[in-house]
């Protein structure tokens, strides 16, 4: 392949395989690492056994919304894919 063709035909696609949870993680102090953590096994513990027909505050959404307020451009599914351990990264 020329140089005239490689430039047309632009750099290769890369998929993102990193799991944005684990891209906050790397940057934050390690307070904020200890709490999301903390934060989500909170979720995790709440089963949908306990959840039904209650409020239950620690949800996927309400960790999305503290990382977005805080800065994070994480979506909830990137945190329900990391709850349910079916990340990039496997999850911790």
């Amino acid at each position: 392949m020329g140089l005239a063709e490689s430039l047309r035909g632009g750099p290769p696609v890369q998929p993102n395989n990193t799991c944005r949870i684990a891209l906050v993680r790397a940057v934050v102090s390690d307070e904020d690492r200890e709490a999301l953590d903390e934060a989500f096994e909170r979720v995790r513990g709440f089963s949908p056994e306990k959840r039904a027909g209650a409020q239950v505050p620690y949800t996927a959404v309400w960790i999305q919304r503290v990382l977005r307020e805080n800065g994070h451009s994480v979506g909830k599914e990137s945190v329900r894919r990391h709850l349910a351990k079916e990340c990039a990264c496997g999850s911790f």
